[in-house]
C-alpha cells in the first residue's frame, strides 16, 4: 500500500507535453493563493478539485451548487462570449474570432483535465462555429452522438448525466422567464442528483436562482484578476475575503430548515420522473404531468421511508465492527457499533491531506440511500477503536434518540474523549446491563455487572428479524458466551455474529453446537495483522455446518425480511 519495488528503471528523461505544460503553470501560481480562493481558482479555472474541497464546503453539496465547481458549458460559454468581446473591442473580424474560438476550445478541454462533462459543451460550440444551419435541439443531437464516440460511457457519470439533461432543458424551456426556467432545471435535474446524493434542499432553487449570475458576473471575474494581478498582494487577500463571505451565506442558508432525506430513487423511476417533467415543458399536458411528477416523487417518498421490509446488514468497514437492525416499517433503526480505524504510526510522506473517514463513505451513505435520517438506539458495545472509533464522525450528521453503552463505560477515559463531546443535548445516554428494564427491540444478554467497557463486558443483543434469531456480542469471550448459555440454556439462534471478527479467544464450540446457528456473519479486513478470522474459528463453524458471510470474500451483506420470506444478499467490492 503506498509502495512499490522496482528492479530497474531505463530510458528516463523529461515527458514535455505543451498542454501538461500549460496546465502547469496555472496551477503552480494557484497552490499559493490562501484558502478559499486556491480551491475555488482550481475548481472553476482548470478544473481540478482538491478531495477535501467539499467536506471543507458542504454547503455547496448541500444546496446542489456541485454542477457550478464542475467545469461545464457554464466556463465554455464563459470564455467564448469574453473572447468574442474582447475581439470587438479590437475590432477583430467576425471570422478570425471564429478562428479563434474553433482553435482555443480544444486546449481549454485538454488544460481543464478533459472532464467528461466538458465533451458536450465544447462539441456544441464547435459545431455551431463550423455551421449555422443545424438548430440548437440539432447541435444538442450532434454533440451527444459524437461524445458517445469520443467516451462510450460518457452517460454513466454524473457530469455527463447532468451535462446532456440540463442543456436539453435549456433547448425545450428557452421560452421561460428566467425564474420560471431556474425552477424547470432544478426540478429537471432532481432524479439525477436524488439516484446520486439522496438529499434534497428546497433553498437550493433559491441558491442557484442567485448563484449562476453571481458566479457570471462577479465571482469568476475576480478570480481571474486575483491570478493576472497576484504580483499585487492585496487584488488576491481582497477576493479571498469576498470568497469567505460567500462561503459564510452558503453556510448560513444550508443550515435553515428545508432539508430532507429523500433516499435513493431507483433507476427506472428516475428515468420516469425525467420524462414526466421534461413533458412539462409543453402546455397541452403541464397540468395533468404536474400532477404525475407530484404523485411519483410522493410515491417514491413513502415506498422509501416506510418499507415493508427490515433488514439485518453487515457493514464492509474493514477490521472492524458496524451492523444495522431496521425494522418493516421503519419502527426502530438501530445501529450496532460504527466501526473504526486503529491508527499506527506512519512516516510523513504516506499520510494523506484528505481522506474520506468510513461514516461519510459507507454509512451514512447507506443510511442515506434508504431514507434513513435518525437512529433511534445506536449501541456501542464497548470501547474498543475498531467498534467505536467512528462515533465522532457520525453523531455531528444524524439525530440519534439513545446511546447505549455497557454499564460503567460512562467512567472510562475512552467515554469522555472520544464519545461524551460529540453527543447532542437531546440524544440520551443509557447504561445497560443484563438487569435494564428498559424498553428496545432486543434482549440484553450482557455485561451482568459494571465493568470496564473491556470486552468481556461488550453487550449482548438478542433479537428477532422476521422468524430469525440473531445474536450478536462484540468482541465477548468464551467465558462470557458459555454464561449466557447457562443463564439461557433453550436459546436458540439462527443467524449468529461472529465474536471478535473471528478470533479464536471467541466463539466456543460448546457455544456454537448448543445455540445451533444456520448462518454466520464474520466482520473483518482483508490481510489484518491480527490473523482474523482464526482457522479454529472457522472449522469450528464449519463443523457445525454454518453457512458463513464474510466481509473478506463478500463484503457487504444483507438479511431482509417480512412477513412472508428471509433473504440474503452480498455486495462484494473489489477494491476496499
Amino acid at each position: 500500500y503506498n509502495t512499490f519495488t522496482a528492479d530497474s528503471f531505463s530510458n528516463i528523461r523529461p515527458a514535455g507535453n505543451f498542454i501538461i505544460d500549460i496546465r502547469k503553470r496555472i496551477i503552480d501560481p494557484i497552490k499559493n493563493f490562501p484558502d478559499p480562493l486556491k480551491n475555488y481558482a482550481s475548481a472553476l479555472l482548470i478544473g481540478k478539485v482538491d478531495q477535501g474541497f467539499y467536506d471543507d464546503n458542504p454547503a455547496i453539496t448541500k444546496l446542489n451548487l456541485i454542477h457550478l465547481f464542475s467545469i461545464s458549458g457554464f466556463q465554455v460559454t464563459y470564455l467564448s462570449t469574453l473572447l468574442k468581446k474582447t475581439n470587438i473591442r479590437l475590432r477583430v473580424p467576425k471570422q478570425i474570432n471564429d478562428y479563434l474560438n474553433i482553435s482555443i476550445l480544444p486546449i481549454f478541454f485538454f488544460i481543464s483535465g478533459s472532464p467528461s462533462s466538458l465533451l458536450r459543451p465544447i462539441i456544441a460550440s464547435e459545431t455551431r462555429l463550423f455551421t449555422n444551419r443545424f438548430n440548437k435541439l440539432e447541435v444538442w443531437s450532434i454533440s451527444l452522438l459524437a461524445a458517445l464516440i469520443i467516451s462510450p460511457q460518457v452517460l454513466f457519470t454524473l457530469g455527463g448525466q447532468l451535462s446532456f439533461l440540463l442543456s436539453f432543458g435549456l433547448v425545450i424551456a428557452s421560452r421561460f422567464n428566467y425564474f420560471n426556467q431556474t425552477i424547470f432545471m432544478t426540478i429537471l435535474s432532481l432524479p439525477i442528483l436524488l439516484n446520486a446524493k439522496f438529499t434534497f434542499h428546497f433553498l437550493s432553487i433559491l441558491s442557484n436562482l442567485l448563484a449562476i449570475p453571481l458566479f457570471s458576473i462577479l465571482i469568476i471575474p475576480l478570480i481571474a484578476a486575483s491570478i493576472v494581478l497576484r504580483s499585487i498582494d492585496f487584488v488576491p487577500e481582497t477576493v479571498n475575503s469576498v470568497l469567505k463571505i460567500l462561503n459564510y451565506i452558503l453556510e448560513t442558508i444550508s443550515s435553515l430548515p428545508g432539508e430532507i432525506v429523500f433516499g435513493k430513487l431507483p433507476n427506472f423511476l428516475a428515468l420516469l420522473l425525467i420524462i414526466s417533467v421534461i413533458g412539462i415543458s409543453s402546455k397541452k399536458y403541464r397540468k395533468r404531468l404536474i400532477q404525475v411528477t407530484s404523485i411519483l416523487l410522493g410515491g417514491s417518498f413513502l415506498f422509501i421511508h416506510i418499507p415493508i421490509s427490515g433488514e439485518f446488514t453487515m457493514f464492509d468497514i474493514g477490521q472492524g465492527d458496524s451492523f444495522l437492525y431496521r425494522q418493516p416499517f421503519n419502527k426502530t433503526v438501530n445501529l450496532i457499533d460504527t466501526g473504526g480505524l486503529v491508527q499506527f504510526a506512519e512516516e510523513k510522506w504516506r499520510k494523506k491531506k484528505y481522506s474520506q473517514n468510513q461514516i461519510d463513505s459507507i454509512t451514512l451513505s447507506y443510511l442515506h440511500a434508504n431514507g434513513i435520517s435518525k437512529i433511534d438506539n445506536l449501541v456501542l458495545t464497548h470501547k474498543d477503536t475498531d467498534h467505536i472509533g467512528n462515533v465522532k464522525y457520525l453523531l455531528p450528521h444524524i439525530k440519534v434518540q439513545n446511546i447505549l453503552i455497557p454499564n460503567g463505560m460512562e467512567s472510562t477515559k475512552t467515554f469522555r474523549e472520544e464519545i461524551r463531546p460529540f453527543v447532542n443535548q437531546k440524544t440520551k445516554i443509557l447504561s445497560v446491563d443484563i438487569h435494564s428494564t428498559l424498553y428496545f427491540p432486543f434482549q440484553i444478554l450482557n455485561p451482568r455487572t459494571e465493568g470496564k467497557a473491556e470486552n468481556e463486558d461488550s453487550i449482548a443483543l438478542f433479537f428477532k428479524a422476521g422468524k430469525t434469531n440473531i445474536f450478536t456480542a462484540g468482541d465477548l469471550g468464551k467465558k462470557g458466551e458459555m454464561e449466557i448459555l447457562t443463564t439461557f440454556p433453550k436459546m436458540k439462534i439462527d443467524l449468529l455474529k461472529v465474536g471478535h471478527h473471528g478470533s479464536k479467544t471467541s466463539n466456543d464450540s460448546r457455544f456454537v453446537q448448543q445455540s445451533t446457528p444456520k448462518y454466520a456473519f464474520i466482520s473483518a479486513g482483508r490481510n489484518n495483522h491480527y490473523g482474523h478470522p482464526n482457522q479454529q474459528t472457522i472449522k469450528t463453524l464449519n463443523r457445525y455446518h454454518v453457512k458463513l458471510f464474510n466481509t473478506q470474500i463478500n463484503g457487504m451483506t444483507k438479511l431482509t425480511y417480512n412477513f412472508m420470506q428471509t433473504s440474503f444478499k452480498t455486495y462484494l467490492h473489489e477494491n476496499q
